[in-house]
């Protein structure tokens, strides 16, 4: 059931694993970001993330600190993004990265 409402969220999710490789994707954040179809769990998230969403997910799952509404070009497209560690005890579990679609100003 988890997995079902997952993925008909209208919010964009990816799942990161502390090894930084993408652990999940839903529907949503395929229809915002196409090239996450060819996207496989498991996949090194530095092959799928622009370099500064990249950079922001490092800093994240590094200090344990999340990261609410910044902005970043993804294939053409400006989202804002919010990041929240799944750190427990200073050990990172991998983040979580929720995501919509921003109008350009």
């Amino acid at each position: 059931m988890s997995q079902k409402i997952l993925e008909r969220l209208p919010l964009a999710v990816i799942g990161v694993t502390a090894n930084r490789e993408i652990a999940l994707t839903n529907n949503a954040a395929k229809r915002i970001i196409p090239s996450l179809l060819q996207v496989l769990p498991g996949t090194d998230i530095s092959r799928v993330l622009p370099d500064d969403l990249l950079q922001a997910v490092n800093s994240s799952m590094t200090d344990g600190s999340p990261l609410n509404s910044a902005r970043f070009i993804w294939d053409r497209t400006l989202i804002r993004a919010t990041l929240e560690p799944l750190n427990e005890n200073g050990i990172s579990g991998g983040c979580i990265i929720t995501f919509e679609t921003q109008e350009f100003a």
